[in-house]
């Protein structure tokens, strides 16, 4: 409420009522008090809203006398009101400019009717939150790609490396070489999809006339993991090193000749694995290999080598 206004509002209430000849209801109101914030329109204004409102209906029965009073409310909305003789009106907006407008009307209008004044503007819809659901782990259970897994497991070997011969190239006792490593592997991202390293560590030996023992180091890498379907199968491409100590007692003329010595050898082949949802794994295993040859070992630097593993993921 401000001073100037207040007079402001008298002075044009006075000159009015000067100015204008008597009159009997139905003729221009006058409006004696006017009190709005001063965002809302002026006084000067409010009377032209009126005047402008009172040319659409030259015929309405009016009231002669009227005090108009707009405030703020805390919330940010406006609620005016209009009074004379025998009617008082309120009207609420969240614009000023609204509730002045609504107010004029009354005023023109005489007998007082339904504010059309415009809604205030919804409240904002916020949809409700989806529910979280997880989404199922496949069958072969794969973790974050930014963590490391660590397997345990165990591999059979088969391979055709023990086929032994005399010095002079005829064989004496032809037995494949078999046998089995404990593996350790650690899984990490990189690669195609995933790398892998393996450590194992175990014993083969062949039968025979000159049966050979083989105490292996065994590492490989595996850089290529490529998902085969949804159904936990995997193909894995590995190159592979290993180190190894042999003893092999050669048997000539009824006498037992013990042979020693060392034996290094390399590849690389693929896997095929099947990782179930629980961490348990199987996998088979197909190597080329190339290596030292040694006495009491076959002649052929070349052999191949086929596994069958199983272990499972911690």
């Amino acid at each position: 409420m401000q001073r100037p206004r207040l007079l402001g509002a008298a002075t044009a209430a006075a000159s009015w009522l000067l100015t204008a000849p008597a009159m009997a209801r139905g003729d221009t109101p006058v409006v004696v008090a006017y009190v709005a914030p001063d965002e809302c329109a002026s006084i000067d204004a409010f009377q032209v809203l009126v005047a402008t409102e009172i040319a659409r209906r030259p015929a309405a029965d009016r009231t002669w006398r009227w005090s108009v009073r707009v405030r703020r409310e805390r919330d940010g909305t406006y609620e005016g009101t209009v009074t004379s003789e025998d009617v008082e009106r309120t009207a609420a907006s969240t614009s000023c400019d609204d509730v002045t407008a609504a107010l004029a009307k009354v005023i023109a209008d005489g007998e007082p009717g339904p504010l059309p004044l415009p809604p205030p503007p919804p409240a904002p819809c916020t949809a409700p939150p989806a529910p979280h659901v997880e989404p199922p782990e496949p069958d072969r259970g794969p973790r974050p790609a930014s963590r490391a897994e660590w397997r345990l497991g165990g591999r059979g070997e088969l391979s055709n490396h023990g086929f032994n011969a005399t010095p002079y190239g005829s064989p004496l006792g032809a037995a494949p070489v078999t046998g089995g490593l404990a593996t350790l592997s650690l899984e990490v991202p990189g690669g195609f999809h995933k790398l892998e390293f393996e450590l194992g560590a175990g014993r083969l030996a062949s039968s025979g006339n000159a049966p050979l023992t083989y105490t292996v180091v065994d590492t490989q890498a595996c850089l290529v993991d490529v998902a085969l379907g949804d159904g936990g199968f995997s193909a894995l491409g590995c190159l592979r090193l290993a180190g190894a100590a042999f003893s092999a007692p050669f048997v000539l003329e009824g006498v037992t000749l013990p042979q020693n010595g060392g034996a290094l050898w390399a590849g690389a082949g693929g896997r095929l694995r099947w990782q179930a949802r629980m961490g348990i794994f199987v996998e088979a295993s197909f190597m080329a290999m190339y290596g030292t040859v040694s006495g009491g070992e076959s002649t052929t630097p070349g052999w191949v080598d086929a596994g069958l593993g199983a272990g499972f993921r911690l």
